[in-house]
């Protein structure tokens, strides 16, 4: 087994004489089944108590239960299950010489059943027939490896460590229980789902516009992040060479997978839609198909410190193999950091464990996002709402989960991917200002502590530590504002000296704590406490929340004082008034090894205000069409007088938008007219103003294409008014160049001048750009060189309509319509120089029955180009026409009328004068299948409610 600082370790000589008194209670076989509530309570597992050390022999393992202080175990015992209330689960030969090594009546020792090795999600009896794919725990490798071997039942499909991943075939439960060399089983469910479907990208929420904007070096470059999805569209125009090949890939690919990839490195190719949080990141994917971590070789081999994952499993209320797992990756390689979206059940009640039943709370998809050193992400709409269908914590032992929350109206899949961009942004930064990795204690630290606090004051068991603030989070690297450091005795204590007109201080401690093992009552192996003494002697402690099991008291809000189940702590001052403040990291337990530990902290100084969005580089509204909102970030109090304005540069006078703005939000949404033009918004607070860069308020040009031609191509769009002119980009490799800029509104460029078939146009006024265009494939918008379509309509009593659509008008001298004639020679009918793309031609005198046209193209050097010919049949002399005749009955037999006679019907006569056959013929245009007129001549009378309204001959060849 391993061994943990404060937990694993050796017994020391002691003597020791212990008779234990009392017999407990006996067990009924009836808690062999699912365990809920009490699944680590003894009360399921002991059948008696043992009144004498001499029997202990007998059996494996014993369940122990100390008196008072459970450090006394920590000292002595090799501990297999932590359960609750000093209670835990120990190996026989840790027990044999007790009496030497401690004193009368500190425990009690019980023989229990198997049923402690279950995790609470099997929850059938134990002669039970098991299919499937489990998790066990072995004490014995070999031992285990050899059984896993020699069943034929059983195929063993990963091995970590002790731990082993197996499908078995119709083995009885017991078979598995029974083995003295297994202490842990665990069902795996075998679905994973992703936790969103909609590419929802809105980088302004989460402050990671103005990243992109202030620290524009801080683009991802040198930095790689993985993907634990099925594969994706490598080649898509927003990630195109920057996919690193590591052999871990999905046989097969899906669209969540490449929306969440673009989420994180797309670089907005396409359209800001297509824009992600790093850039010029690198990227890779790994298969989820397998849930359990990748090896550390993955992430070392190909320099890897973040990986997101975006999906989930079913409700698991428990500490699994995987959670431990993960917990464990973290543990020994403190540089990698597991970003997890919280689920998307937040409208399910989980049934097993603790919390079990209670809605809304405590149902997390996957018993991996129990693990303590990951990150789990819920999801925020844009006003910093939760979303309902969000999973919630706690965690099954009432751990503060999610640790944060992120924007996303698609689910927490989105969320997660912010958060892993954001997470490998200050990884780039740590790494260019000290040439180092950042430790995942410290990055997870800097994220909660500068985190905006929503909802309740404080943590909640919904939005965790706060919203996502990645500016923040990156300024915090480049000011310093943490420290890192190492509990190597009971405690430590560090003075931090408050800025000048800092008024109030935030703090969070967090440490990358040992694995616990599966199916243990609570995660947390190293208690670390964090306390602040200011220098008048006045305690602050940590926020802390109920982990009773009820609705109630799950949504109560954060109180202060001890925490003993979380390995995140947060101590919040709001007003703080001595010069310094004493810092205490501090344990009560026992410790022979160090445990590391990292604490990022804010002073925050009242009556600050700043713009956050829309900075220099975005628009309004953000994607140029959806209403958005403004934000800023303010430390105003609730009183503060704020009035909001805008203006367009060039005006003089501010327009009002908003007066007794609520600062505290800090955000509107604001839906102005788009005027294709820059503007500046002003706050005004309490007589003072702050004004925001000067952005645009516009919307995206749509790109068209014109012509298609051979050699050459024509793109045209709207024209903005006051553009003073438009850059024309086409892709390159994986980057957008300009290809042409121009002050008309329309070009045509060669074939052999361009890299792809990409093009997109920027409208730029007084050298500034408006907001970008959407990226087009010119090949896939139906255009054709000069005629895009040409198409003939036919209306009765007035002529056949020529329809005419140019693709350009560049260089045409004329256009010519022709009609053919009845010898084959064509006779020009009109021409005309088209000042429009779309014209229309009317032949007010076509012939009786068909009539063919076509379009002659003239152009300026003296070259054409002949349309298609395209027919059209007009009635002109007699109110019905057949045709064809002679007819081939292979094809439709056609009788077209001036007008629609709903009550018309045709018969046909043979040369006996027998009738035939009759068929209606109710509208204008009627064609005929009729199998049962043979080869020959035929009369036909058309008739309309006993009127003959017309008949003649019709020849039949076949």
């Amino acid at each position: 087994m391993k061994s943990y600082l404060f937990t694993k370790a050796s017994f020391k000589n002691n003597l020791f004489l212990c008779f234990l008194f009392l017999y407990f209670l006996i067990v009924n076989n009836s808690l062999l089944y699912g365990q809920g509530i009490s699944s680590n309570s003894k009360e399921n597992y002991i059948i008696d108590k043992q009144e004498s050390l001499n029997s202990i022999k007998n059996q494996k393992y014993y369940l122990v239960h100390f008196e008072s202080d459970s450090n006394l175990l920590k000292k002595n015992f090799s501990v297999i299950r932590r359960l609750k209330n000093n209670d835990y689960i120990v190996r026989a030969n840790d027990l044999t010489d007790l009496r030497y090594k401690t004193s009368q009546n500190e425990f009690s020792i019980f023989r229990v059943n198997n049923n402690w090795k279950k995790s609470s999600n099997i929850t059938i009896s134990n002669n039970h027939l098991l299919n499937g794919v489990y998790w066990i725990e072995s004490q014995d490798i070999q031992k285990c490896k050899n059984f896993l071997a020699s069943n034929p039942k059983i195929n063993t499909i990963l091995t970590q460590n002790y731990f082993f991943k197996i499908h078995v075939d119709n083995v009885i439960l017991d078979e598995l229980l029974n083995k003295s060399f297994i202490s842990y089983i665990e069902k795996v469910p075998q679905n994973v789902i992703s936790e969103a479907r909609v590419l929802d990208l809105n980088l302004n929420p989460n402050k990671i516009n103005t990243i992109q904007a202030y620290y524009p070096e801080l683009d991802g470059s040198g930095e790689v992040v993985s993907i634990r999805e099925p594969f994706y569209t490598i080649e898509d125009i927003d990630l195109q060479g920057r996919y690193i090949q590591t052999g871990l890939e999905s046989e097969f690919s899906d669209n969540h997978a490449l929306e969440m990839a673009t989420i994180i490195a797309g670089n907005g190719n396409s359209f800001l839609t297509g824009l992600g949080v790093v850039t010029n990141a690198q990227h890779t994917s790994s298969s989820n198909a397998e849930v359990s971590p990748n090896n550390y070789g993955y992430f070392s081999d190909n320099n890897i410190q973040t990986q997101n994952h975006s999906y989930g499993t079913v409700i698991e209320s428990f500490y699994g193999v995987d959670a431990a797992l993960y917990d464990q990756l973290a543990f020994e390689h403190k540089e990698i950091i597991n970003v997890f979206s919280i689920g998307n059940s937040g409208l399910e009640t989980a049934q097993e464990g603790v919390y079990a039943n209670i809605n809304g709370y405590a149902n997390i998809t996957g018993n991996f996002k129990q693990a303590k050193n990951i990150l789990t992400i819920g999801a925020v709409d844009t006003a910093m709402n939760l979303i309902n269908f969000n999973s919630n914590g706690p965690a099954f032992d009432g751990r503060i989960k999610p640790e944060l929350v992120a924007y996303s109206m698609a689910g927490t899949s989105n969320a997660a991917a912010l958060v892993s961009g954001t997470s490998v942004l200050m990884q780039q930064a740590f790494k260019d200002k000290y040439n180092t990795q950042v430790n995942s204690a410290l990055l997870k630290a800097i994220l909660i502590n500068e985190a905006d606090d929503i909802g309740l004051l404080g943590p909640d068991h919904k939005t965790g530590f706060g919203s996502l603030n990645s500016y923040s989070s990156v300024n915090a690297i480049y000011n310093e504002s943490y420290l890192e450091s190492e509990l190597v005795s009971i405690e430590n204590t560090h003075t931090l000296k408050r800025p000048i007109n800092a008024s109030q201080l935030k703090m969070t401690l967090v440490w990358t704590d040992p694995p616990a093992s599966p199916n243990d009552a609570y995660a947390l192996v190293n208690d670390l406490d964090l306390k602040l003494i200011d220098a008048n002697g006045k305690e602050y402690l940590p926020w802390v929340l109920s982990t009773e099991a009820s609705f109630e008291a799950l949504s109560s809000s954060a109180t202060l004082g001890e925490d003993h189940i979380n390995n995140i702590e947060q101590v919040y001052i709001d007003k703080i008034k001595t010069d310094s403040v004493k810092i205490i990291v501090s344990t009560n337990q026992t410790t022979d090894i160090s445990q590391p530990y990292s604490i990022a902290y804010k002073w925050i100084t009242e009556n600050e205000f700043s713009w956050t969005s829309p900075t220099f580089k975005d628009n309004i509204p953000y994607n140029g069409e959806t209403a958005s909102h403004i934000r800023w970030e303010s430390t105003f109090d609730s009183k503060a007088q704020a009035n909001l304005f805008f203006k367009l540069v060039g005006e003089s006078e501010w327009t009002l938008i908003e007066e007794n703005l609520n600062l505290l939000a800090e955000n509107y949404r604001w839906n102005p007219i788009i005027y294709n033009d820059f503007a500046q918004l002003k706050m005004e607070i309490n007589q003072e103003s702050f004004v925001s860069d000067t952005f645009p308020i516009s919307s995206p040009i749509r790109l068209n294409v014109g012509l298609n031609c051979s050699d050459s191509i024509s793109l045209n769009w709207k024209r903005i008014e006051g553009a003073d002119y438009y850059k024309v980009y086409n892709l390159k490799s994986n980057e957008l160049f300009t290809i042409s800029q121009t002050s008309d509104s329309s070009i045509t460029l060669l074939k052999s001048n361009i890299e792809s078939d990409y093009f997109k146009v920027q409208a730029f006024k007084n050298d500034k750009a408006l907001i970008n265009g959407v990226l087009i494939n010119y090949t896939q918008q139906g255009a054709n060189c000069y005629l895009n379509s040409y198409y003939l309509e036919t209306v009765q009593s007035e002529g056949i309509y020529q329809n005419i659509q140019l693709a350009s008008l560049n260089g045409i001298r004329e256009l010519s319509i022709e009609k053919r004639l009845s010898d084959g020679n064509w006779n020009v009918i009109s021409t005309f120089t088209p000042e429009n793309f779309e014209n229309i031609y009317l032949d007010e005198n076509p012939d009786n029955g068909f009539n063919y046209y076509r379009i002659v193209i003239h152009f300026e050097n003296g070259q054409e180009i002949i349309s298609q010919t395209e027919s059209a049949y007009y009635v002109k002399d007699s109110n019905f026409i057949i045709y064809p005749n002679p007819w081939n009955t292979e094809e439709d037999l056609k009788v077209f009328s001036k007008e629609e006679l709903p009550n018309a019907i045709i018969t046909f006569i043979n040369s006996t004068g027998q009738e035939i056959g009759s068929f209606s013929i109710p509208r204008d245009r009627n064609f005929l299948q009729i199998e049962i007129l043979e080869e020959g001549l035929y009369l036909y009378r058309i008739s309309n409610q006993e009127e003959i309204i017309s008949s003649g001959k019709l020849l039949i060849k076949r």
